[in-house]
């Protein structure tokens, strides 16, 4: 740089400076100090512009090498993976405070703001003496001017970048943001530095100079151009936003031309690119597809899906990568106005399909016009554009979707599917789908995309699961049920991440007035029989516990390989997304996060969890049996007099709920909490003077706060009376907490409950729900195996010849409860086995069913399990005169005064101090209670076995269950042999073995 300043010195100088005059000569220098100054800020708003080439050119060689290491790149040595872990260790702390603590995820692009506005501050205050501000005052000028042509590359929608660098135009938006706000700064500071030396001299009417009112002026359209562009005012008033930033980046060069001579370069440059970019735009729309017909289709929710015939020829719309965004155009509607949308087919398909919720102005009107009966509406796609991610390079791939952003998830999943089916350049082994809904009835906006993708993908390859974060899809089928938000799921720790209202397409609109729309009840109804009801074995209800699902697929993932995330929706949900990913992030492998937000958007590069085992997909009773979860417990009280609730399951010392976190009241004393929501159900009905305003029905109280932190439960069950209650309190480390998985279910007079889990449930669940009646199908709100379970029952009582529906007065009768509860779990083992089937059989998981059903009259109970070796759940009852407190501090006991039985008590462990008045139902056998008369019935199949045969407790502590005999730990505590049992003294009559192979 001396080099430059000395030779600029030197020509300058030979001018003036040559002059016989001392006064010339004085000038001559002067003007030549000037000039070398000139020349050398000139020079450094070149370095300006060349720093911003050779980063691209840097960039452009990191995106290559990245490609080979994709294409080439395999599972390292263990060796080289320590090393790897440790070089990587400080790059996965700095990216999980990244990306906890903003949403700009990609590490590189911080980089390079960074490190380019580092170099522009390094080229202000270079050889300018520091404190000399009017030379830093013209510095920060001229390297303002010189970022002209940089900000406007960084705008183009047509950048080389995306072919040199991988950068779609909406990451370099980013870029183009931060060195707009760089160059505020430096205006701002030019300008406020020059008034400050003008003022400070006592020449403050140098300011009103004509060229300091240009430069006063285009400061102005810096700030307009800045602070209109926030986010807020970016997303609500889109169009206005777009107008205003055009005239204001005319204004300001017009402004910077005629302040300062020395901008004119960077004017002409940035002119044009701004020309070449627009010349390419319209180049783009004349081979592109300009100015076609788009069929116009509604669906629930106030959406529009326009489908428009792909171009032929040599059009650049007849193939776009997935995930591609298009600028739309409605010349009728709003003509001059454009705004960006994801194109919801792929490039394979025959049509540009666009999906577009309505809002006011264009998308309304369009709405509005379609509903009115027009059939299709005149466009014009500017398109394609976006860079979207090379997911088919990533052995597992995680797709997350909220509302409208299932334009950006369905795109890359069929092209994963597509892939996978040709087996053509593609390393995906595993793709996990989930798309988050408000209705049931949205499902219709992808049918026959979600449809086609389901039956192309192959086995084990695609698993999709649909949230329905409401129920009011469940209004048009039940319309007893009341619209409500289901609670959130635990660990979210943001509600309004799952408001799937407002996705990325949705904020590029602007539009924020939402149009009215039919009732989503009726055009459920209307849509389901179009077709959307095929899917209803993927939709689960409530909202996603995001936090359990990044896990799950991470750990899933761990032994496949490389992974992907891909979320579009909410910011709020790629926040949680991003948070997730945090969370799990170590040195061992990667984990890339790409984030839609305008096209395809930021990637975030994270690290992947360690080796953890998975779990299932909408089951939320079950996971990996190699894990040990927490099960649930549950009571059932059966008696002659109603009794208090407060007596059952709020003041005993051993109630469910107390054992529920205090493991010292249980007999398996090793198992956490069970605090994952409770419900109680009792009938109110006195059957010697029946209600017809009441019903035969239950009442069921559920909720999702942990049962002993309830204060309505406390209030509910002092003031409760009833003679036949079903309690249950649960636990589950997988699916979401919501009522509707609260246990006990009802349907008409019957309830339904279950302690255990179902084997291979998601194998299963769409055969048992293609078994089920209508009715009973739709009944299902939740998405737990045990719901699952109670309409299958509802099915084979059915199909036994009693209506579930019917409620009789006197109860359906015990035998024809035991039949349909036997033929239910016949059925389920039935499938279990063959879903099971190939398996090694020491390492099949068992079902453990521990069932109980009542009509309101006869108790129906199951203690079962699958397997010939190992114990089911525990299952005890006791039963005498009474059960009362018999001293002060929730000290109950069961009391017998005769050999009658006016009290029957069913529970998971036994609920008093005196245990050795509870009775072991035994394994694989049916209890049934009829006025108050307890029958046992073995269950004879392949895994009955006599009770005398030892069996194993692994299976059911595994699952957080106690498995064993209490007689044991009884009989071993007051050092009795059998004979010499109290357990003898219970009343039980044993009726003969039931097999079920002769059940109708």
């Amino acid at each position: 740089m001396e080099n430059i300043i000395s030779e600029v010195v030197k020509r300058s100088s030979s001018g003036p400076a040559s002059s016989t005059n001392g006064t010339g000569g004085n000038n001559g220098g002067n003007n030549g100090a000037k000039a070398a100054m000139a020349a050398l800020s000139f020079e450094y708003a070149k370095l300006v512009n060349y720093s911003f080439s050779l980063a691209v050119l840097i960039f452009t060689v990191v995106y290559a090498y990245r490609l080979l290491t994709l294409r080439l790149s395999g599972t390292p040595s263990s060796k080289m993976g320590s090393v790897r872990r440790v070089v990587r260790t400080p790059g996965v702390v700095w990216r999980r405070w990244m990306m906890r603590t903003t949403r700009v995820g990609k590490v590189g692009l911080w980089v390079a703001c960074v490190v380019y506005l580092g170099l522009n501050l390094l080229f202000v205050l270079n050889e300018t003496g520091g404190t000399d501000l009017k030379r830093v005052a013209k510095r920060f000028g001229r390297i303002a001017a010189a970022n002209f042509p940089p900000l406007f590359f960084l705008s183009m929608k047509n950048s080389p970048l995306a072919l040199f660098m991988g950068l779609s135009h909406e990451k370099a938006n980013v870029l183009h943001r931060w060195v707009g706000r760089a160059m505020l700064l430096y205006v701002f500071l030019h300008t406020v530095l020059y008034s400050y030396l003008y003022t400070s001299q006592g020449q403050p009417e140098r300011l009103k100079k004509t060229t300091n009112v240009i430069g006063f002026v285009g400061f102005a359209a810096c700030i307009f151009l800045s602070f209109g562009s926030v986010r807020w005012l970016r997303n609500r008033f889109y169009e206005s936003f777009y107008l205003v930033h055009l005239a204001m980046a005319g204004v300001m060069l017009g402004a910077s031309w005629k302040h300062d001579k020395s901008c004119v370069v960077w004017v002409k440059a940035s002119i044009g690119i701004i020309c070449l970019d627009r010349v390419f735009r319209w180049m783009r729309i004349g081979v592109g597809a300009p100015f076609r017909k788009a069929s116009v289709e509604t669906y629930p929710g106030g959406i529009v899906v326009l489908r428009i015939e792909k171009p032929k020829g040599l059009s650049v719309m007849r193939r776009w990568a997935p995930g591609s965004h298009c600028f739309l155009s409605l010349p009728a509607l709003a003509p001059g106005q454009g705004h960006p949308f994801t194109i919801m087919s792929t490039s394979e398909d025959d049509s540009i399909d666009i999906l577009i919720r309505a809002r006011s102005g264009a998308t309304g009107t369009l709405y509005k016009k379609a509903l009115a009966g027009a059939q299709t509406v005149p466009v014009c796609v500017d398109g394609p554009y976006g860079h979207c991610a090379a997911f088919h390079r990533y052995e597992t791939v995680l797709l997350i979707a909220g509302g409208t952003g299932i334009t950006f998830s369905i795109t890359v999943a069929r092209d994963l599917v597509r892939r996978r089916v040709a087996q053509t350049g593609i390393y995906t082994k595993r793709v996990k789908f989930i798309w988050v809904i408000t209705n049931r009835a949205h499902l219709s906006w992808v049918r026959n995309e979600l449809a086609g993708m389901l039956a192309d993908a192959p086995n084990d390859f695609l698993d999709v699961e649909i949230r329905v974060t409401r129920e009011q899809a469940l209004v048009a089928e039940h319309p007893e049920k009341k619209p409500q938000l289901l609670p959130e799921a635990r660990e979210v720790t943001s509600s309004a991440s799952l408001d799937t209202e407002s996705t990325a397409d949705e904020s590029r609109e602007g539009d924020v007035t939402e149009v009215p729309s039919s009732t989503e009840g009726s055009l459920l109804s209307l849509t389901d029989k179009e077709g959307i009801s095929q899917f209803a074995s993927y939709v689960c209800f409530g909202r996603p516990n995001v936090l359990a699902l990044v896990e799950m697929a991470v750990a899933e993932a761990s032994e496949l390989g490389r992974m992907a995330v891909g979320v579009c929706g909410p910011s709020t949900l790629s926040d949680e997304v991003a948070n997730a990913v945090s969370a799990n992030m170590t040195a061992d492998r990667e984990i890339d996060t790409f984030v839609e937000s305008f096209g395809c958007g930021v990637q975030v590069t994270a690290a992947r969890n360690t080796p953890t085992e998975g779990g299932n997909k909408c089951n939320d009773d079950k996971a990996d049996s190699s894990k040990q979860l927490k099960m649930c417990r549950l009571l059932i009280y059966k008696g002659k007099r109603k009794m208090l609730l407060a007596d059952l399951i709020t003041r005993p010392q051993h109630s469910i709920i107390n054992q529920s976190f205090d493991s010292r009241l249980r007999i398996d004393t090793r198992r956490p909490i069970n605090g994952d929501g409770f419900g109680v159900g009792y009938y109110t009905q006195d059957p010697s003077s029946p209600d017809p305003e009441i019903g035969s029905g239950p009442c069921i109280f559920t909720a999702i706060t942990p049962a002993w932190n309830n204060l309505n439960l406390a209030r509910l069950a002092e003031k409760t009376k009833s003679a036949l209650v079903f309690a249950h309190v649960r636990a589950s480390t997988a699916g979401i907490l919501a009522e509707v998985n609260c246990h006990p279910w009802s349907f008409g007079s019957l309830m339904w409950m279950h302690n255990g889990n179902i084997a291979a449930f998601p194998k299963i669940k769409r055969r048992l729900q293609t078994a089920l009646r209508d009715q009973y199908f739709l009944h299902v709100a939740g998405n737990t195996d045990s719901e699952w379970a109670f309409a299958l029952f509802l099915n084979c009582l059915h199909d036994s010849g009693h209506d579930p529906a019917s409620s009789p007065a006197s109860g359906f009768g015990p035998e024809v409860l035991r039949k349909a509860m036997l033929a239910t779990v016949d059925l389920l083992k039935a499938w279990t086995k063959e879903a099971q089937e190939g398996e090694d059989e020491d390492e099949r998981e068992p079902s453990m069913m521990n069932f109980a059903v009542t009509d309101g009259e006869s108790v129906v109970c199951t203690r079962y399990i699958t397997s010939r070796t190992q114990e089911a759940a525990s299952l005890y009852f006791s039963s005498g005169s009474s059960f009362h407190e018999y001293k002060p501090g929730g000290h109950y006991r069961m009391e017998r005064r005769d050999r009658g039985q006016d009290i029957v008590l069913v529970a998971s462990e036994p609920l008093t101090f005196e245990r050795a008045d509870w009775v072991t139902v035994p394994n694989n056998s049916c209890l049934t209670i009829r006025n108050q008369m307890v029958l046992l019935h073995p269950i004879i199949d392949e895994y009955y076995t006599e009770p005398a045969m030892p069996r194993s407790s692994e299976h059911a502590e595994s699952h957080g269950l106690h498995g064993a005999d209490v007689k044991a730990h009884i009989d071993a505590e007051l050092g009795l042999d059998c004979a010499e049992s109290p357990l003898r003294t219970s009343f039980v009559a044993v009726v003969p073995e039931i097999d079920t192979q002769d059940l109708p």
